[in-house]
């Protein structure tokens, strides 16, 4: 029979073992066993799971993981739908974004709204853009840069009429600024950070204006020669291009006073020949 003192004995020298660092926490002196699944007594007595090879093992996947890229996120739409690709995600944010943005403008649209015509969630939308200005940022650089696609200056021959030339490129301009139904919001995403430009890329902007004139000024130096004259041709350029932004919007805004919009056609025609009518005038002068 076990005596108390006895068995205090044994109690004691099996908490002194278990607490030993050395044995508990190998890697602190800088010693390594070979990993066991069980520890076991003199007597072969199983003593449950062997912590300092558990350690060991969380250490060793700490250290294989450290620097690693994280794995590639994806995000989940509301309402029990299935998970969707970052990049199916971001697009959809973009196409749900750019309506709501040119309809509202940047202060009136949210993040909120956003989310639900996209049918992602909050942390979805920060996930790839951060904030509102972010998401902002990136709409206004596709409408740019879907608009330019979908209506490209053309390429002219050396022996192409300045007259031909300035008609296309009116045509072009026209295009650019067309209410389509599919692309209406990019025209007007455009046009609303020109009437009340956020600052936020007045730099694409500027050159999203500055490329059109850098295509009318050569066309007007043929047709209307002399150094003298550069200032009327700047003020010509900007003036044909603000006709080409605005003329459908107008026909738009008063149905009314013209019944049926013209055609992009028409409305290119018109503008040239009140351009070569203004150009003919100060050749008189």
């Amino acid at each position: 029979m076990i005596t108390a003192s006895a068995w205090l004995l044994v109690t004691g020298l099996h908490c002194c073992v278990w607490s030993d660092p050395n044995r508990r926490y190998p890697g602190r002196l800088g010693t390594e066993r070979p990993p066991r699944s069980n520890q076991r007594n003199a007597k072969g007595r199983d003593l449950g799971p062997n912590y300092d090879d558990i350690e060991v093992c969380i250490n060793s996947r700490l250290r294989a993981t450290r620097g690693r890229r994280p794995r590639e996120r994806f995000v989940t739409a509301p309402g029990g739908r299935t998970r969707m690709a970052n990049e199916e995600a971001r697009a959809r944010i973009l196409q749900a974004a750019g309506p709501i943005l040119a309809a509202k403008g940047y202060q009136g649209a949210t993040i909120r709204e956003i989310c639900e015509a996209s049918g992602v969630n909050v942390a979805a939308v920060n996930y790839h853009f951060r904030n509102k200005r972010t998401l902002y940022v990136a709409s206004l650089g596709l409408a740019l840069e879907l608009t330019a696609i979908r209506a490209p200056f053309p390429r002219w021959s050396p022996e192409e009429p300045a007259e031909v030339r300035l008609k296309e490129c009116v045509y072009t301009l026209v295009e650019r600024m067309a209410e389509l139904n599919d692309v209406a919001w990019q025209t007007r995403l455009i046009l609303r950070e020109c009437l009340t430009p956020t600052g936020i890329r007045s730099d694409e902007i500027a050159r999203f204006v500055q490329l059109p004139m850098d295509v009318l000024l050569p066309i007007l130096e043929e047709l209307l020669p002399g150094d003298s004259l550069q200032s009327k041709r700047i003020w010509l350029g900007y003036s044909i291009f603000s006709q080409c932004m605005f003329a459908k919007i107008a026909f738009a805004l008063f149905p009314q006073q013209h019944g049926d919009p013209p055609s992009s056609d028409e409305v290119a025609q018109r503008i040239t020949d009140l351009s070569l009518a203004a150009i003919s005038r100060f050749n008189q002068e």
